[in-house]
């Protein structure tokens, strides 16, 4: 199930690297991959390593329930200390990323791009732009694995092959 089943995790790693082994080959492409899915690992991460452009390949979803009063807001599915599911807001991943000097956001996950139409500055793409990524990538509706691991593949070859960011999305939509 796109939203809720387990994530071809490793299969998405091995796309990812094999689109960028001739690149990392040649010293032009460091590729870090943290061993799980925490939020704490991410954070973590970043401390020690302020990459140009962060892949966050999994489940999302948007929430929007005008009736209740709460305003609308995206969030990212992460692991749990146990495995277990770890919903996390936007605007916590959005703080987690001010400062570190990532350029592009690749958000492969279940509508990571949508927002509210009467408010289209909500939403995980829009929080993380307002943030000052210069280019973020979310996808509005649901995805399958196969899909975001075409996207991705196609993604980072364009881009490994110096292709501007637009150029690099159209050529990975295509691909899909």
């Amino acid at each position: 199930h796109p939203e809720n089943g387990r994530l071809n995790v490793e299969e998405e790693q091995i796309q990812v690297q094999e689109a960028l082994m001739p690149w990392i080959a040649k010293g032009l492409v460091h590729l870090e991959m943290p061993d799980d899915g925490r939020f704490s690992t991410l954070k973590d991460l970043l401390a020690s390593f302020n990459p140009h452009i962060l892949f966050l390949s999994g489940h999302g979803s948007f929430h929007h329930e005008p009736h209740t009063g709460e305003p609308p807001y995206g969030e990212f599915i992460f692991e749990g200390q146990t495995g277990n599911k770890n919903p996390i807001r936007e605007d916590a991943i959005a703080q987690a990323l001010v400062g570190m000097g990532v350029q592009l956001v690749v958000l492969s996950a279940c509508q990571s791009g949508k927002a509210a139409s009467d408010a289209l500055t909500n939403g995980l793409a829009q929080c993380l732009s307002a943030q000052g990524i210069p280019y973020v990538i979310g996808m509005r509706e649901s995805i399958g694995d196969r899909v975001g691991t075409l996207f991705e593949r196609a993604l980072c070859d364009n881009l490994a092959g110096q292709e501007r960011v637009d150029a690099a999305l159209q050529a990975a939509r295509i691909a899909i």
